[in-house]
């Protein structure tokens, strides 16, 4: 499993020049804290906005992703977070944390469609370079309403809220 000392350095830079575009940033987490691992978001968003305490925009938006093109037409980067249900083999195994710019994320079949309504890979190819996700690879078979999350995404979910806090200087 990823933590925050082994994620690559290039998937640290994407992120890096991607908060320091010149654009203003939104943080939008999305999920559904009564769908076991699809959590991710909840988790992250409440431990980022403790810790950055109103030096970011940070919305959590449930499992409304449509909300992301309003944030994006207002002129932000949006850095969505989000549980990501990718097939074995590419990436790798359930609490992986993946950053992926719209470009690969719109082209990558490995990835499995999402909980939203308006799955996050259509977003990706209407709002391009102004999206950026990273999330934590979850069990498909752990979604269900009521499921509990694992312990290796919420362990991951954590470990990602302190990357980002980290990274954006909360």
């Amino acid at each position: 499993m990823s933590t925050v000392l082994d994620i690559p350095a290039h998937m640290l830079n994407t992120v890096e020049d991607f908060i320091d575009s010149g654009r203003r940033l939104a943080v939008a987490c999305l999920g559904n804290e009564l769908r076991g691992d699809d959590i991710v978001g909840k988790i992250v968003c409440e431990r980022l906005s403790e810790s950055c305490d109103g030096k970011i925009y940070i919305v959590y938006a449930g499992p409304d992703a449509a909300s992301i093109i309003g944030l994006a037409l207002e002129g932000y980067n949006v850095l969505v977070v989000d549980a990501v249900i990718r097939r074995r083999g590419r990436i790798g195994d359930i609490g992986d944390i993946i950053i992926a710019t719209a470009e690969e994320l719109s082209e990558d079949e490995n990835l499995l469609p999402s909980t939203h309504l308006l799955p996050v890979n259509k977003l990706a190819r209407y709002l391009g370079p102004r999206l950026l996700i990273v999330g934590v690879n979850v069990n498909p078979h752990n979604l269900g309403l009521g499921d509990k999350a694992s312990k290796e995404v919420v362990r991951a979910a954590r470990a990602l809220s302190d990357l980002l806090a980290r990274v954006l200087q909360c």
